[in-house]
């Protein structure tokens, strides 16, 4: 993977894994503890995780868009 074309796939490939435990972290753990925090409590820690978490996957999976974009248009 010395071309472009192949550092620029294995970065949007890398992003993808990452994107997807993110995600998987977001909606089965991080998720369900701020469901049950706000029924209990009126804490937001686990809120404000949340919240984060899905801009962090937003903002991974706009980049891996922009990556696909540049691959299929020949790279940088």
């Amino acid at each position: 993977m010395n071309t472009s074309y192949g550092k620029l796939l294995s970065i949007k490939l890398s992003l993808f894994v990452i994107m997807l435990l993110v995600g998987g972290i977001h909606d089965f753990y991080i998720g369900m503890k701020s469901i049950v925090e706000m029924q209990q409590t009126s804490g937001n820690k686990f809120k404000m995780l949340a919240r984060w978490t899905g801009m962090l996957n937003l903002l991974l999976a706009l980049i891996i868009a922009f990556l696909g974009v540049a691959i299929s248009r020949g790279g940088f």
